[in-house]
């Protein structure tokens, strides 16, 4: 809940990078979905009890899944064709820390 708090003050303050973000109480479910918003380059941090259920979904997946280089965009940084959607309003020096 303190994450969701953060994330709401930075957003009326008017610095929120997220653009969304949810609570999902789930373990296995909050696992999947982080796991399907991200995209390639992305690093995602499971803090999990049950890692075991957590680990066979990843090895599910990683059979799936395909590296992809990103090509430059026109001002040099990597990202994909139409940005990333959980970044809103990033730019100049900021963006690139």
């Amino acid at each position: 809940m303190l994450i969701m708090e953060g994330v709401h003050q930075a957003a009326e303050k008017g610095e929120a990078r997220a653009g969304y973000a949810e609570i999902v109480i789930d373990e296995m479910e909050a696992a999947r979905r982080a796991l399907d918003r991200s995209r390639p380059g992305d690093l995602v941090v499971l803090c999990v009890d049950y890692a075991t259920e957590v680990y066979r979904e990843l090895e599910q997946r990683i059979g799936s899944a395909t590296p992809t280089v990103l090509p430059p965009s026109e001002d040099g940084l990597r990202e994909a064709v139409g940005g990333d959607p959980d970044v809103i309003g990033m730019r100049g020096p900021a963006a690139t820390r």
